[in-house]
């Protein structure tokens, strides 16, 4: 794979060990570096495929599994839908077999009001939460009268879509009651879904704040891919919660100049101090992953990023170079100086 100068430095291979174990070790060597990346282009029917949309200020989550079934977290606002459309085509998408609904705001069930009136929609999973706006009450009615299935999502269920993919859920709480209002407590009610398929791991968790994520840091959260809470939100993604998560990779959705000021310095500050490859969809638009059972890849739709990260423990290449590579581990004060 060429790659021009300003694709080079976004480039990487790495891994989570290297961050646990070791310091600084820099190495130049000649390698064969076709055998350490996978060609954007090559991709088996048999990959896990996670696109995080650019839906402006929202979140909107596309992922399809192996087996061809697929699942749609979220919708952005009401004229997103379309975007959502679009790519459901691109992956070659005919029926969202499952979509969550995260919470009850606009600026995540506003899309799904127009999905659930043109595509096939196997059933509808939500936080049980209810909303007063127009919008939560046409999103109600769109599941109405298509007569889609609605349930609940609560700790503890799981979601069965492909037998090599585990869909765990992780919030809300069993306690909370259905047709809950309490605006408030709408974003860390959130439905939190975990995915495992081989030994990649992603989280999906909606607009989470720091009560949720004091308790979810106590569980197994460790993961290779972190979607940040309430689009990179100073009251969400606190340090407990990410020091837990240990991502090698996360993604912030934020619109662009959006007007909450969407990632908060804070944040991208704490973000920063764990060291993980960041994306967001207000720099990078569309994010796609591809992950298998030896590596996962990131593209990006409007700054061309390419990462692949492979199972390969003890070893980063932070630079890819047509003859040779840079070979680094990525806990390193050193470089940072």
């Amino acid at each position: 794979m060429l790659l021009r100068p300003d694709q080079t430095l976004y480039n990487f291979v790495c891994c989570k060990h290297v961050v646990q174990k070791r310091s600084l070790l820099v190495m130049l060597t000649m390698l064969a570096v076709a055998g350490l990346v996978l060609p954007a282009s090559a991709q088996s029917d048999s990959d896990l495929t996670i696109v995080y949309l650019d839906v402006g200020q929202g979140d909107s989550t596309i992922i399809r599994m192996p087996n061809g079934k697929a699942m749609l977290i979220d919708g952005g606002e009401r004229e997103q839908t379309q975007t959502i459309l679009n790519m459901a085509a691109d992956l070659g998408i005919k029926e969202f077999d499952v979509v969550v609904a995260t919470h009850p705001h606009a600026d995540h069930i506003g899309g799904l009001i127009g999905v659930f009136d043109v595509f096939p929609v196997g059933r509808v999973l939500d936080s049980g939460q209810f909303h007063t706006t127009k919008t939560f009450e046409d999103y109600l009615t769109a599941i109405e009268e298509n007569k889609i299935p609605y349930a609940m999502a609560r700790d503890g269920d799981t979601i069965d879509l492909d037998p090599t993919v585990e869909l765990r859920v992780l919030n809300p709480p069993a306690t909370l009651p259905f047709g809950s209002h309490d605006p408030d407590q709408f974003n860390n009610n959130s439905v939190v879904v975990k995915l495992a398929y081989g030994e990649f791991t992603a989280i999906f968790p909606g607009d989470i704040e720091q009560a949720t994520e004091k308790r979810l840091a106590g569980s197994d959260i460790d993961v290779d891919v972190l979607l940040a809470s309430h689009h990179g939100s100073r009251y969400s993604n606190t340090a407990p919660y990410l020091a837990a998560a240990s991502p090698e990779a996360m993604i912030i959705y934020s619109g662009a100049d959006n007007t909450y000021g969407y990632p908060h310095e804070e944040t991208l500050e704490r973000i920063s101090n764990l060291e993980p490859i960041l994306f967001r969809t207000d720099l990078d638009g569309h994010i796609k992953l591809v992950a298998n059972q030896t590596h996962y890849r990131i593209e990006t739709s409007a700054t061309d990023k390419t990462v692949v990260v492979p199972e390969f423990q003890d070893l980063v290449v932070v630079s890819l170079l047509p003859i040779a590579a840079i070979i680094v581990t990525r806990r390193f004060s050193a470089w940072r100086s």
